[in-house]
């Protein structure tokens, strides 16, 4: 990724969009996209165009984001017929020699490569398409084994490491686009690095429109969080029919639409996806046991207790707690064993700051509960209910004076989540209470 000023670990790449800056010229910048350029991102979902742009077709701006284009998509026929137009204009440009390289690369011809390489280290030794195509070649090289390694760790599930493997690989951050989307890929494992990631992916999408492999990576990044994002519906369904990425955005369309509770819109998507791959079993499958989900969704419908347990749930998403507690008490009286209800009406006393009633709805629901999917949710909660319940019990006594079993309340609540201050900051208060008290005698 010839550029220069690259940012370590969320390296922004060049605009390309309407052959705006060459990588030559162009400082990239590593602040936030524009409203205009997100705005972007998340159009209707497009292949890349090669077609001429008049006048500026033989111009070298225009070939080199071409070049750029066609690398990224993994067009080399594109590749190899505009690195002959922008040869003919400028014979050592060195984008062209940085792309070159690429291309014979990976037709597993090393040799001419190497030419490639040599050329651009003689005409510009200390150029940043110089340094970046060092590291792509040191990588299939002398640091080969260093670079299998880090990808091994990847996938292992060792995911700090393998990150900090490709930072000791590319201490100045990746040298190409495909090497950022793999390591934004590899990031993109660990949770606490989200907003980072997606980040990264609309910078690349910005950079590089009309990528498939870049706008599935966004949105299979998007549905970690939220499966039921209606732009990654609209981008699985037209990613689904191209030949390049067709059946991993049909994979991730299925997996996507499993997370979902059915509804009409769900069976809709799954009929939908259904159509694409009709000799596709699994996909098949998944289809049926939709119409048959859906079929006995609508039959639950019928029932005003179901009804209210839905529009509980949903008034609860939308902050409406003491309204979703009306419908989701309703709810109970018909299901008392329902974990959703319990969960839903342990969401109300936790945000009502009574924890231990919380704590009681919450253990019930996560043993009713048989869904393995739901192990972790009822867990996290549990977790949470029990934590504040220590503090609220600990003020609680040391209000009453009965500071020694206080104490063993807020060491219960540091073990339950050492990363939180709260219990910290009350056992510290309390401790620099007794000393006071030992002090004034």
């Amino acid at each position: 990724m010839p550029v220069s000023g690259r940012v370590p670990w969320l390296v922004s790449l060049c605009c390309i969009a309407g052959g705006i800056g060459t990588v030559q010229a162009a400082d990239f910048s590593s602040n936030p996209l524009t409203k205009e350029q997100l705005a972007g991102v998340y159009q209707p979902v497009e292949l890349a165009q090669f077609l001429p742009s008049g006048a500026r077709v033989n111009s070298v701006d225009w070939l080199v984001n071409q070049l750029k284009l066609a690398d990224a998509i993994g067009r080399d026929d594109i590749v190899e017929s505009t690195l002959e137009r922008l040869f003919a204009i400028e014979d050592a440009n060195l984008t062209g020699l940085f792309y070159q390289a690429n291309m014979y690369l990976k037709r597993q011809q090393p040799a001419l490569a190497m030419q490639s390489f040599e050329r651009l280290k003689r005409v510009a030794p200390h150029s940043v398409q110089a340094s970046d195509l060092a590291e792509i070649m040191a990588i299939r090289t002398d640091k080969k084994a260093d670079y299998q390694r880090a990808r091994l760790l990847g996938k292992s599930g060792r995911y700090q490491q393998a990150i900090e493997a490709y930072k000791t690989l590319f201490p100045y951050g990746m040298p190409s686009a495909a090497l950022q989307l793999e390591f934004l890929q590899l990031q993109g494992n660990l949770a606490r690095h989200w907003l980072l990631v997606k980040q990264g992916l609309e910078r690349l999408n910005a950079d590089y429109p009309g990528v498939p492999q870049f706008q599935l990576a966004l949105a299979n990044h998007i549905s970690k969080q939220d499966p039921a994002d209606p732009w990654i519906f609209d981008t699985y369904q037209k990613l689904a029919l191209m030949p390049s990425v067709g059946k991993s955005a049909a994979t991730s369309w299925l997996r996507a639409l499993e997370q979902l509770p059915i509804s009409a819109q769900v069976a809709q998507q799954f009929a939908i996806l259904a159509s694409y791959y009709p000799a596709d079993l699994e996909i098949q499958r998944a289809n049926q046991s939709a119409i048959s989900r859906w079929h006995t969704e609508q039959e639950l419908r019928k029932d005003p207790t179901y009804r209210a347990k839905l529009k509980g749930l949903k008034l609860l998403e939308e902050g409406k707690t003491e309204l979703a507690e009306a419908q989701l008490r309703y709810a109970l009286t018909a299901r008392p064993s329902d974990p959703e209800i319990l969960g839903g009406i342990g969401k109300v006393y936790l945000r009502h700051g009574l924890q231990e009633k919380a704590l009681g709805y919450f253990e019930r629901a996560q043993q009713l509960d048989n869904d393995p999917d739901s192990a972790a949710k009822w867990a996290t909660l549990v977790e949470t209910s029990k934590y504040w319940a220590y503090l609220d019990q600990g003020d609680a006594l040391v209000e009453k004076g009965q500071l020694k079993r206080a104490d063993q309340l807020y060491r219960q609540a540091i073990s339950l989540d050492n990363s939180q201050p709260y219990a910290f900051t009350s056992l510290a208060a309390l401790l620099a209470s007794q000393e006071k008290i030992r002090c004034s005698r």
